[in-house]
């Protein structure tokens, strides 16, 4: 009878444990298609009426706007959710979205509320390669690029590698088929690569003393009223922290309503000056780094409109030709020039930019990367070019990172890589340099792990 009782104990408690778990997972399922449609619909209230009350505190109802408009932007629009499973105490799901591939990570509260929510993309996981010490760096270079090139889903891969006086460059695949064939001249969409030459004609005007880096970021705008918040208090934030990714501005203008394949290229200058209405910063400006495709925008609409020149016009002749880069342009004006861009496998459009240009909007090829990039090695050492001072460290980050001006930075002060990256809807880049040594990456596909190469390739 004992038994009996023992073994109907063991029953319930077996019957309710699996009802819990089953409980808890249905939660979860169906919490998923509520994210799934506030995804879809950018519906920031009902997200926000959704995160615990310590998670409100900490991610006001601007902050969550901004939040979804950026998974927007980058991940597209959420299609399938798949499979969701606990990864420990958190619930983890590798959905399909329309643009790139993302992954959602949640963790609800008592009461079904999120008190943990990330959402980013997914990172190709490489295999490691044993590599000989002795190679040099064109050597290791070309056998890491191919061996990264095999394990992911690039579609084309160029490779520039300077190293002191030797430069050598590698192509792997095409550019979209097999009859394009991937040379030194194969133009590619740069990505938030150009948010380094945007810094940098920033700099080369201050220097020429044609513009002033202090100046308000809204000096220049049209007469109307521009509001900066942060906690209540207002600020107006600088032109040069706006470059530097110091200004509190969110990553995107919460009015910003592209599509998946086209986020940006629908902004008016009316969007622009509308947008800036009632700005809630993230940060107070010039106290923390926080990455802004608004920001760099801004900038140079600000830098535009001080020198009363078209932006395509500045960078072009004021920067790029100079530097001797005849080769590069606003991928607005020639799409045609580029090679094919793909998301996966999938053929894409590149993306229009429009008044995004300084942000991401510049297409160029591996030889005139190349050329910039031996003028950066050679300014390095020369205290009287202009180009010098963008080496200098603008704010410390952490132990490993800072930034200098447009050069985001890597590693202790002795064995620092300068460098940048890029990304659009079908594009992805790379440019680094270490002493006199350096790298540039260009591929025709988008979210793969050009970064990862290019610092396996410096490091």
């Amino acid at each position: 009878m004992a038994g009996s009782k023992l073994f109907l104990l063991f029953s319930l408690i077996l019957f309710t444990s699996c009802s819990l778990l089953q409980s808890k997972d249905e939660l979860y399922k169906k919490k998923s298609l509520q994210l799934q449609e506030i995804i879809n619909n950018g519906d920031g209230a009902t997200l926000y009426s959704q995160l615990s009350p310590g998670f409100q505190k900490g991610f006001p109802p601007p902050m969550v706007s901004a939040f979804l408009g950026r998974i927007y932007s980058y991940c597209g629009r959420l299609l399938e959710l798949g499979e969701g499973s606990f990864e420990k105490d958190k619930y983890i799901l590798y959905p399909q979205f329309s643009s790139n591939s993302c992954f959602i990570k949640f963790m609800l509260n008592d009461e079904g509320q999120f008190n943990y929510l990330l959402i980013d993309r997914q990172t190709q996981n490489i295999p490691e390669i044993q590599l000989s010490s002795s190679l040099s760096l064109l050597e290791r270079a070309e056998k890491l690029s191919s061996h990264y090139f095999k394990s992911s889903e690039m579609r084309g891969l160029a490779v520039g590698v300077i190293d002191g006086s030797k430069v050598d460059m590698f192509f792997f695949g095409d550019g979209g088929d097999e009859s394009i064939v991937l040379n030194e001249q194969s133009y590619f969409q740069i990505g938030s690569v150009s948010k380094l030459y945007n810094a940098l004609l920033a700099l080369k005007l201050s220097y020429e003393k044609q513009i002033e880096l202090d100046a308000p970021l809204t000096a220049p705008f049209p007469k109307k009223k521009y509001r900066f918040w942060y906690e209540k208090n207002k600020f107006s934030p600088k032109l040069s922290e706006s470059i530097l990714h110091l200004s509190g501005l969110p990553r995107l203008p919460l009015n910003l309503k592209g599509t998946d394949d086209q986020p940006y290229g629908n902004y008016t200058l009316s969007n622009l000056y509308a947008g800036l209405r009632n700005v809630h910063l993230d940060s107070e400006p010039g106290s923390k780094f926080l990455y802004s495709n608004w920001g760099a925008t801004l900038a140079g609409q600000h830098i535009s409109l001080v020198m009363k020149r078209s932006y395509d016009d500045l960078i072009t002749n004021e920067l790029l030709k100079p530097f001797g880069m005849n080769d590069s342009f606003s991928s607005d004006m020639s799409p045609q020039k580029l090679v094919w861009g793909f998301q996966g496998k999938i053929r894409k459009d590149p993306w229009k930019l429009g008044l995004f240009l300084p942000a991401g909007g510049i297409a160029s090829n591996l030889r005139d990367q190349l050329i910039f990039l031996n003028h950066a090695i050679k300014a390095r050492s020369d205290e009287d070019h202009w180009l010098f001072q963008s080496f200098e460290i603008q704010k410390v980050i952490n132990s490993h990172n800072a930034i200098a001006f447009g050069w985001l930075v890597r590693g202790p002060e002795q064995e620092r890589i300068y460098w940048h990256n890029g990304g659009t809807g079908s594009f992805s880049s790379f440019l680094g340099l270490k002493g006199s040594k350096g790298i540039v990456i260009l591929s025709n596909t988008s979210n793969v792990p050009v970064t990862e190469l290019g610092f396996k390739i410096l490091e």
